[in-house]
Parts: structure tokens; C-alpha cells; sequence
């Protein structure tokens, strides 16, 4: 996984505003449309660690497309088998996530990734 890295929903606003502010900043950031190219577990678990978060706080828990897989308990759940989902799923990944020199933070207010830069 690349360094500095924005994890984009181009369809998101907050994603959207997010890609807008690392652009007036002119951070040098790959974009990874995540849905189209989900993270590893390896990157998920990466990014985990530079959030201090875990996986089940990456997860859009009150969407309706994670509603609709039916997860009936996520905290009997392995960690590894939640970013296995989220692998799986990709739609589910909080968003927009932004990784910049060894921190990360999930974009939303945009404005976050403010604090990062």
C-alpha cells in the first residue's frame, strides 16, 4: 500500500470534498477507488493501525448495503473475518479514508483530513 493514499467514493460528496481540500493543499496522494479495487486485508489492517481503530469502526454499520448482507452480530465476529467481509463487501468501508505520512483518519467532516496534512 502506498503511503499516501485517499480510499474514494467519486459517487461521495464527503469523498468528493475530501479529494477537493488534499488538492488545494497540493498533498501528493494515490487514489484508490476502493470499490472498483478494494483493500487487502493487509492494507485493512494497516490502515486499522494508523486510525488506531478497529475493524468494525471502519464499517458503515447503518448503511442499507450493509443491512442487506444480514451480519447478525458482528461483535462475536474475528477481527479477521470482519476485514475478510469488508474485503468482500468493499461498499461497506467507511469513507472517504485518507493515509498520509503514517497517519490516517476518516474524512468525514472532509475537513478531518485537515489534520493529517
Amino acid at each position: 500500500m502506498p503511503e499516501n493514499v485517499i480510499y474514494h467514493n467519486p459517487r461521495c460528496s464527503k469523498s468528493r470534498a475530501a479529494m477537493a481540500i488534499l488538492s488545494d493543499h497540493q498533498a501528493d496522494v494515490k487514489v484508490v477507488e476502493y470499490q472498483q479495487d478494494p483493500p487487502s486485508v493487509a492494507d485493512l489492517k494497516d490502515i486499522c493501525r494508523k486510525l488506531k481503530l478497529g475493524p468494525v469502526d471502519i464499517i458503515r454499520t447503518r448503511d442499507v448495503k450493509f443491512r442487506a448482507l444480514h451480519v447478525d452480530d458482528l461483535a462475536s465476529m474475528s477481527d479477521d473475518d470482519i476485514y475478510q467481509l469488508i474485503v468482500d463487501h468493499p461498499e461497506i468501508l467507511q469513507r472517504p479514508i485518507v493515509c498520509y505520512h503514517g497517519k490516517a483518519v476518516i474524512a468525514r467532516p472532509a475537513e478531518q483530513v485537515l489534520t493529517i496534512i
